[in-house]
């Protein structure tokens, strides 16, 4: 009989499993079934005739019998149930119970199976909660994150990203590849990605602001997932830095403004002696014009000793007025060919120009631009020294204007020297970051002329370039021409 066989089957089987016959009680169990429920033999076979809810002390008699039926009339039933073992823990199982084929009306016709599923049970409700912790935080976090797959295609936004990229206008859908994405930010978000996707390596931008206008300024972090070799995925982490630059430049004012106050008392004492000196000498300049007997050639020296000290004072007070003073961009407009003459004709007296040769380019369609002449002057000659000092004093350099169709206006500075390194282009703007020998650079230079141009309401980055020569495109906001 099947149910003869069954039982002989079971005694050899490593699964816990018994015979139940019609009315649900058990009419055999192997030895899998004692160990399972930390039972002895002994304990188990006294259970032989009960009814089938008592192996499972937490099991229910209807949820038994519904067992029982629901097997008997469909012809199985599956799922998970907990017990409570020798130690009092909860123990999950899972637990089949199957009607036997051609088995006989009096003795057993069901049998069951279980299998101790606690492992499964708990490292799934773990990853279910870690699961549901993540997408809490994948919504409700400040940070904007961007997922994409291997390929560089965004396959997941968080909300906070959303947000921040609604302050452009245009927010891409999932499915597109992250360079629609990034496009609002600066072109060295696009190295940063390509280096993650083709290498694997991260890196990060700080301070990057958005191409439009009137938009956040950013600090963007790349991290991607390698396994196996394989970029799997990468997250651009992208956070809001607008309040705390803001922040910071008046932390910054505030100190300026702090030092002052430590300089006033030395300032006075500096001044004091000084300005004695010219009181005296006016007042001896003053007797003799009085008395009718001014020797022109006295007259002349204490002039000269007069001007000297004012001078001084002025050499004194100078630092302080320029440490007190907010600096403001001068907006004015004027046409991009004549801010690059006005520059060239500074350039050309410069002691490194000698052996170098300037070529200007302006495209006939660059038009008007309205900002600080003397700030971006500022930027273009740092970029043209540097490219000087990059080709040892000697060479040529490339200065380039050119407009998008939006109005941008881009200022390239291009040289032919041996260009920039793959592992410094990460720390280009990085302040105090140099590869000029010791007393030739303090690694502001770049870092401050970002900063310049960040107030213009442009951008100054790294363009890398196939062949030799580095280059750096400024890009300002241009002036579009009124409609006619």
């Amino acid at each position: 009989m099947a149910s003869l066989h069954a039982a002989s089957s079971l005694t050899a089987l490593r699964l816990a499993g018994g015979l139940l016959d019609a009315a649900g009680s058990l009419t055999v169990a192997n030895a899998a079934l004692g160990s399972l429920l930390g039972w002895t033999t002994a304990a188990v076979t006294s259970r032989i005739g009960q009814p089938f809810a008592t192996l499972f002390e937490d099991l229910s008699a209807p949820l038994a019998a519904e067992i029982v039926r629901i097997a008997s009339t469909e012809g199985q039933w599956h799922g998970e149930v907990f017990f409570q073992d020798a130690r009092g823990f909860a123990v999950p199982i899972y637990l089949v119970v199957s009607e036997l084929a051609d088995a006989d009306t009096t003795s057993a016709n069901l049998l069951f199976l279980a299998l101790n599923y606690a492992e499964q049970h708990y490292a799934l409700s773990d990853q279910l909660r870690r699961h549901t912790l993540l997408q809490r935080l994948w919504h409700t976090v400040p940070l904007g994150v961007i997922a994409t797959d291997g390929a560089g295609t965004v396959v997941q936004v968080n909300d906070a990203a959303r947000e921040l990229w609604g302050s452009t206008g245009v927010v891409p859908d999932p499915g597109t590849a992250v360079h629609d994405w990034l496009a609002p930010l600066a072109g060295e978000v696009q190295l940063l990605i390509q280096e993650a996707l083709q290498r694997g390596t991260g890196g990060r931008l700080s301070d990057a602001p958005f191409t439009a206008a009137a938009t956040p300024i950013v600090h963007l972090e790349v991290q991607p997932q390698v396994r196996r070799g394989q970029v799997e995925s990468v997250f651009v982490f992208v956070e809001d830095r607008t309040a705390d630059c803001l922040l910071e430049e008046r932390l910054r004012e505030s100190e300026r403004f702090a030092s002052l106050g430590f300089m006033a008392a030395n300032l006075a004492h500096d001044i004091n002696s000084p300005l004695q000196s010219l009181q005296g000498a006016l007042e001896r300049m003053q007797r003799r014009v009085s008395a009718g007997e001014p020797d022109l050639r006295e007259l002349d020296e204490t002039i000269t000793r007069s001007l000297s000290v004012v001078s001084r004072i002025a050499g004194i007070i100078g630092p302080v007025l320029d440490l007190a003073r907010t600096p403001t961009p001068q907006q004015v407009r004027l046409p991009v060919a004549k801010l690059l003459e006005q520059l060239v004709e500074e350039l050309q007296m410069h002691r490194r120009m000698t052996s170098v040769e300037l070529l200007v380019e302006v495209a006939g369609d660059a038009g008007l631009v309205e900002t600080d002449p003397g700030v971006v002057q500022q930027i273009l000659t740092n970029l043209v020294i540097n490219g000087i000092q990059a080709q040892g004093g000697t060479g040529r350099v490339m200065l380039q204007a050119t407009k998008d169709d939006d109005g941008t206006v881009r200022f390239r500075v291009q040289d032919c020297g041996p260009g920039v390194p793959l592992e410094v282009i990460p720390h280009l703007f990085t302040p105090f970051f140099t590869t000029k020998p010791v007393g030739e650079g303090t690694g502001l230079g770049l870092y401050g002329s970002r900063a310049l141009a960040i107030k213009l309401g442009g951008w100054l980055s790294y363009l890398p370039q196939e062949e030799s020569g580095a280059c750096f495109e400024l890009t300002l906001p241009g002036v579009v021409a009124d409609a006619p």
